[in-house]
């Protein structure tokens, strides 16, 4: 529905960076994260989370958004900070990219681990 806002509301439509959409989503998926991080703290069994698959896809999903919508919510702050450098705002994309998706490797690793040692 956001979306559909964002895109009937900008005149550049799908070329324009949708940012209340990707603000709104990354808000749920942090309360999604979060909501799984409970669950399995109030599960009654012992879950191994060095190689449980959907742990280490959840985290690669919370620390990326998290860290996106920081820097996006703070983007004046942080450019005040070195004004015409923006160099700094990449590189933290950068690093969350990579711990995006080291995650996700590492979760899927995990997955095969599970399914050939079955």
């Amino acid at each position: 529905m956001i979306y559909i806002y964002d895109l009937f509301t900008f005149p550049a439509g799908i070329f324009n960076y949708n940012a209340d959409t990707f603000s709104v989503m990354s808000v749920l998926f942090i309360f999604y994260s979060l909501y799984y991080y409970y669950l399995l703290i109030s599960a009654e069994e012992y879950a191994d989370i060095t190689t449980l698959a959907d742990f280490w896809w959840v985290t690669g999903t919370l620390f990326f958004f998290f860290g996106s919508t920081a820097c996006n919510l703070f983007y004046n702050m942080l450019t005040k900070v070195s004004p015409g450098n923006t160099v700094y705002l990449t590189y933290i994309g950068d690093v969350l990219i990579i711990i995006l998706y080291g995650c996700w490797s590492y979760s899927f690793i995990c997955k095969r681990w599970i399914t050939s040692n079955k």
